[in-house]
Parts: C-alpha cells; sequence; structure tokens
C-alpha cells in the first residue's frame, strides 16, 4: 500500500501521551460547547462563501435522554432521532439553478429550479457506531455508483470524540470504513480526517491509543488552518492511513 505524499509540514504522531501534553498545554478559550445559538430552532451561517440555513432543535441540543452520551446536534449526529432534521437541512441547502426560458420567456411563466449535480450524489444513510453493520455501506456504494466505485475516498469526522465510552466503537466503525477499500490492487488508501475540540485530555488520548493502533497519524500543521483553527483556538484535526 502506497502512503499519500503529505507535505513534510504533517507532523507525524507517535505518543499519544506527548500529543495530548502539547495540545492542551495550550491557552485552550473556553468554547461553550461550539454552540452558535443552542436556543434558535434555525441558524443563519456562512461556510466556504456560502449562505446556509440550518434547522436544529433546541430540545436535542440540551437533552439528557436516556441512554444518550451527550446533547444531539442535528447537522453532524448520525442518529435515528436527528435523521428527519439532517435529511432536511441537506434538502434546504442544496444549490439550485433556475432552468433557462429562451429570449423572450412567457409572460407569468415562472422558471424551474434545477437541482444541482450536487444534490445526484449526496446520499444519506445513517451510521451508528456500535450497531451498523459497515459492509452493508459497500453494498450500496456498489449500486449507486457502479463496482469500480465501491470504495471510500475520505472519511471527515467532526466533533465525534467527547466521550471514552464512543472510543472504541469510533475508532472501530473508521477501521470499518477504510477497510472497504481494496489497497492490494493499488487503490489508494482511504484517508480519515479527524477534526475535534479539545476538551478532555483523557479522553483525547483514550481515542488517540485506540486510533494510533490502527492507523499512522498525522497532525495537520497550522499553515494549513483557518485562523480560527489554528493554535490556541481549542481545536486540532489529524489525519490518518489503516495501517496494513
Amino acid at each position: 500500500m502506497s502512503i499519500p505524499n503529505f507535505p513534510h509540514e504533517f507532523i507525524d504522531v507517535l505518543d499519544p501521551a506527548e500529543e495530548s501534553f502539547l495540545l492542551f498545554s495550550q491557552a485552550i478559550p473556553s468554547q461553550n460547547l461550539g454552540f452558535v445559538d443552542s436556543k434558535a430552532t434555525s441558524l443563519e451561517l456562512e461556510v466556504a462563501d456560502r449562505d446556509l440555513n440550518i434547522t436544529q432543535s433546541p430540545t436535542l441540543l440540551s437533552s439528557d435522554r436516556k441512554g444518550g452520551t451527550t446533547g444531539a446536534c442535528p447537522t453532524v449526529a448520525f442518529q435515528g432521532y436527528v435523521s428527519r432534521l439532517l435529511k432536511q437541512n441537506i434538502e434546504n441547502n442544496i444549490p439550485t439553478t433556475s432552468k433557462p426560458q429562451g429570449r423572450c420567456p412567457p409572460l407569468k411563466k415562472k422558471s424551474s429550479p434545477i437541482v444541482s449535480s450536487t444534490a445526484r450524489n449526496l446520499e444519506f444513510v445513517e451510521l451508528d457506531w456500535e450497531t451498523t453493520e459497515v459492509q452493508s455501506l459497500q453494498s450500496l456504494l456498489v449500486q449507486e455508483h457502479g463496482a469500480s466505485k465501491g470504495k471510500i475516498d475520505v472519511v471527515i469526522a467532526c466533533d465525534c470524540i467527547y466521550n471514552e465510552s464512543l472510543v472504541a466503537p469510533f475508532v472501530r466503525t473508521c477501521v470499518d470504513l477504510c477497510c472497504l477499500t481494496d489497497t492490494e490492487t493499488g487503490g489508494k488508501p482511504t484517508i480519515c480526517v479527524i477534526a475535534q475540540q479539545l476538551r478532555s485530555p483523557e479522553v483525547f488520548e483514550a481515542w488517540l491509543t485506540e486510533f494510533l493502533g490502527h492507523f499512522r497519524v498525522w497532525r495537520m500543521p497550522v499553515a494549513y488552518l483557518s485562523d480560527e483553527l489554528r493554535a490556541n483556538s481549542g481545536f486540532v484535526i489529524h489525519v490518518g492511513i489503516l495501517s496494513r
């Protein structure tokens, strides 16, 4: 298996305790769990120069439901009780264009919106780290995109590491997803990108210890991050390639 040629600035991470010390010795600001407005039912956000309207549930965000591990944010969590909101957010924020009407369109006839190619390439499925069989995802990929596309190029996990009890199933899911790609026949390995807020050094070190048991890991250097994610911001991004 060939390892992607990351820029030399990427920091090779080998020791969980050392990495934890380096990150948590920074002046980490209080982020209040990263909420923009936990009491609002919708948020107007700008991401990558695009205006988004995100619907959220204040009740779920403050939930202490039995069996839950934290409040639920519908923009990032793949759980049954937020699937409806997540699907709604996807549908509400897919770019559309207007169907051309020619040089002289009929009066009072509205143009028809055309869903962009983004919608055709977007498929929502629930993925529960503790109960979902990841192998079933490969069947979906092959069915939707053909046998040659039955692989995953990149796994992006954002703010998923906040409870030590979820570390093992989360890492196991990352491993299973990356194993869907057959690198023995020359395929490029799946890249796993983990972005997280620095909250608990114990939980972070538990995750990194487990993750290093399966992945070669790099920390993304500050030169590749926006100002909001650089040193002393309280956030960090790691990149992993499955060890074979």
